[in-house]
């Protein structure tokens, strides 16, 4: 079930759900070596505005977990800018042959860090991302084929 629908369902607040399931996770699944870790889930989530500059800029977080191979398991999830994939980089360093996979958004920071640390490890895509992709190019098609009809059409 999502945050979301959790947290509909409890009718709670969607961060505080959020705070519940992080630290559930750390607390039951805490015990895990690195060692185990197979899977790392890395995504970035939307936290509002800042300004700097004066200027108002989005702000966003990344938040990471490693998953287990056996148990499938959360070794422990982390929060902070791109820059917390550094200090998690000398946590793996030493399993990095172990990790097999990547679950990611299309970011070009998170695929230069995949690219520069982890070398064998199969990077797939968030489908979120895939789908919003796809509906862009879908749209873009489809715009060129009204146009391109809009002018062939009789008395144009």
């Amino acid at each position: 079930m999502s945050l979301i629908a959790s947290a509909n369902l409890l009718r709670f607040e969607r961060d505080i759900v959020k705070e519940m399931e992080e630290y559930l996770l750390i607390k039951i699944f805490c015990r895990i070596r690195m060692s185990d870790v197979c899977i790392i889930d890395i995504n970035e989530i939307y936290v509002g505005h800042e300004w700097g500059e004066n200027k108002r800029r989005q702000k966003y977080l990344t938040r990471g977990a490693g998953h287990a191979k056996r148990s499938g398991a959360v070794r422990r999830r982390w929060q902070g800018h791109r820059e917390a994939l550094n200090p998690f980089n000398a946590r793996i360093s030493r399993f990095k042959a172990n990790i097999v996979a990547i679950c990611m958004d299309m970011s070009d920071a998170y695929a230069k860090w995949v690219r520069d640390n982890l070398h064998n490890a199969t990077v797939v895509y968030d489908h979120f991302h895939v789908i919003q992709l796809a509906n862009q190019k879908l749209d873009q098609i489809r715009r060129q084929v009204q146009g391109k009809q809009e002018k062939e059409a009789p008395g144009s």
